[in-house]
């Protein structure tokens, strides 16, 4: 992504006319390269009219037979979707293996209720679009039980229209009656009606009619599994009893009076007095066979038959001359530790695998970005079963990405700080890759610049920033405008005051000729920026990757503490622009808005202070 600023005339004057040109110079949107960038929807999430108060509904899209999921809804952000997360669909760069849309492609939007997806909305595919789309479920569930299930049956389940009128009645079986409904019907009305404005789930009670007995119903061990059926029943009938065997148990038989198929893990039980009936596991049992490889290369310990579900020890001892070198098969631990625990979940068997100890040599290599600290770059000798430490260090505006070559016995090959095990002469490289995500072209004399996001530490100084990016010597002056706690001045950067270069922070930046800064995210963790605004005049530059409109960019802002009015207008400082109309200055509620670009400064005009947050966080994909 690239910002290009029209190159003219220098600004006029010193710096202390730039204070000047952001009241009354005009305003020109330069052009930004912004190639296939994804569509961002957001909105208000709605179930038959009502706003979705379930905290986190899910919210996904479906472009060309595939879901994206983009988003949850919060409560206490007016039940929207599309805030946090944003909810952005991509768009297809056209390489091969890529997905997503393109302009005008049809996109169906689904808010997943109780697990199950509904047609809630439908937009079209634009590319860098930022569009207000409100949800609304129109189709709605009803969902029938019987407790218990033997007493009867339910009718009226289904997928209904939003306020439809649903005739629902409790049938029950012989021997039983029906007492009341639950869940989201109440009262002993029967037959009845339910009003669908939302998911929904009733439940009709059943209870025996005249005398009735107890059946109870156990498992043999207790965590043996998980057994049904208990409970009361009329006379005579038959109760429905199961039994399900937990990990490492498997169900035999039943035990007890008056069972239809004692063998059989579901069956029935005649109900014709108290009774009571056990579900009977067993225990598995497993053989667990240990073997050496080759057999004179040591000694082994570990087989066995052993209970299911249990963690077993097994040991490798190497012979004189000979060393460990893994274990391989299903289940163990520690592959590459000599003690280590086989999981018994099925009969296995495990292999210790010995070679005998020589001389092995380890040639270390690195593409360009980055260099290997331990054991450094070069070849280097190691007796066999050697265990070495491999450390690899990016450079600036680079990341390590994995180790390629004899990798099989690398720890992590996708680790920057690894271990690799000499079992023979191996041949390893360290790749890194361009950590750069955006470039910001400068064009000469005075810019108005900002960067989106936190930088890398290792360049987010601006000594650091230029040195990167190869302008050492061609940055003339750097100043920004800021408030010292009395009053609001401009300073030089390079004071010290101001070392670090943040996101939401807007500059102007004098070039001796045109340039291009490089824009490397930090990998680590950091939370979306902050910046206090004071009443009168602020200098900020958006925090986004993408450009996006002024309101949106501003919202924390709109309105500050107490409901006070927060920003009043917003201009972009006209530099080496030769006119004098405003083509992109906003008073507040304008019915034109224009856009913040990604990489400019802007002055923001307060009427009361408040706390502007930016919208990306980093890490980033680069």
């Amino acid at each position: 992504m690239k910002i290009r600023l029209r190159r003219s005339r220098k600004l006029a004057g010193g710096l202390g006319l730039l204070l000047a040109l952001a009241l009354m110079v005009s305003l020109a949107v330069p052009a930004l390269a912004v190639e296939q960038q994804p569509h961002q929807f957001f909105g208000s999430v709605t179930v038959c009219g009502t706003p979705a108060v379930e905290e986190g509904t899910v919210v996904s899209a479906l472009i060309g037979g595939i879901e994206y999921p983009g988003s949850t809804t919060q409560v206490d952000n007016l039940d929207r979707y599309g805030w946090d997360p944003l909810f952005k669909l991509p768009a297809d760069d056209t390489e091969p293996g890529k997905t997503g849309g393109v302009n005008g492609d049809p996109v169906e939007f689904y808010v997943h209720l109780n697990g199950v997806p509904r047609l809630a909305g439908t937009a079209v595919f634009q590319i860098d679009g930022f569009t207000e789309l409100p949800l609304n479920v129109t189709e709605v569930i009803l969902t029938t039980n019987a407790d218990p299930a033997e007493g009867g049956t339910v009718t009226g389940a289904g997928t209904y229209d939003c306020s439809t009128i649903v005739d629902v009645e409790a049938i029950p079986e012989d021997g039983w009656g029906f007492t009341e409904w639950s869940g989201d019907l109440g009262g002993d009305t029967n037959p009845t009606t339910i009003h669908m404005d939302d998911d929904k789930t009733v439940t009709a009670n059943f209870a025996p009619i005249g005398p009735t007995y107890e059946l109870t119903v156990n498992a043999n061990p207790p965590e043996g599994g998980e057994v049904t059926g208990e409970g009361a029943y009329p006379y005579d009938t038959y109760a429905a009893i199961t039994a399900t065997p937990n990990e490492c148990y498997e169900f035999v038989n039943w035990t007890g009076e008056g069972i239809t198929d004692p063998n059989s893990a579901s069956t029935t039980v005649l109900v014709d007095e108290d009774k009571t009936v056990t579900a009977n596991f067993t225990l598995l049992e497993y053989d667990l066979t240990v073997n050496a490889n080759p057999l004179e290369g040591g000694e082994v310990t570990g087989s066995g038959t052993y209970d299911c579900c249990t963690y077993q020890p097994i040991t490798a001892t190497p012979a004189d001359t000979w060393y460990f070198v893994n274990w391989t098969g299903e289940g163990i631990a520690e592959p590459n530790s000599a003690e280590t625990t086989v999981h018994i979940d099925g009969d296995k068997t495990v292999t210790a695998n010995f070679a005998e100890i020589g001389e092995t040599y380890l040639t270390v290599n690195t593409t360009p970005g980055g260099t290997v600290t331990d054991p450094g770059v070069g070849t280097y000798p190691y007796d066999t079963g050697t265990v070495v430490p491999l450390v690899a260090e990016p450079e600036c505006g680079f990341t390590f990405v994995n180790w390629t070559g004899d990798v099989d016995t690398v720890d992590d090959f996708t680790a920057a700080d690894t271990t690799i095990q000499m079992n023979a002469d191996y041949e390893i490289t360290a790749n890194f890759v361009s950590a750069v995500i955006m470039e910001i072209d400068l064009v000469e004399g005075w810019n108005t610049f900002s960067t989106p996001i936190a930088l890398d530490p290792c360049c987010n100084t601006w000594d650091e920033l230029v040195a990167l990016s190869g302008l050492e010597d061609n940055v003339e002056m750097i100043y920004f405008y800021y408030n010292d706690g009395t009053t609001q001045q401009w300073g030089p950067v390079f004071t010290g005051y101001h070392d670090d270069v943040k996101p939401l922070e807007g500059f102007f930046v004098k070039m001796k000729s045109e340039g291009t800064v490089r824009i490397v995210p930090n990998p680590g963790f950091t939370p979306p920026p902050a910046k206090e605004l004071f009443a009168g005049l602020n200098l900020i530059g958006p925090a986004s990757l993408v450009n996006r409109d002024i309101v949106s960019s501003l919202v924390d802002v709109y309105e500050v503490t107490g409901d006070l009015t927060g920003y009043s207008r917003v201009l972009n400082p006209s530099i080496n622009v030769p006119n004098d109309f405003v083509d992109d200055a906003y008073v507040r509620d304008d019915p034109v808005i224009p856009t913040m670009v990604v990489g400019k400064a802007y002055w923001v005009i307060m009427v009361n202070p408040g706390t502007l947050y930016g919208y990306t966080s980093t890490p980033l994909t680069p």
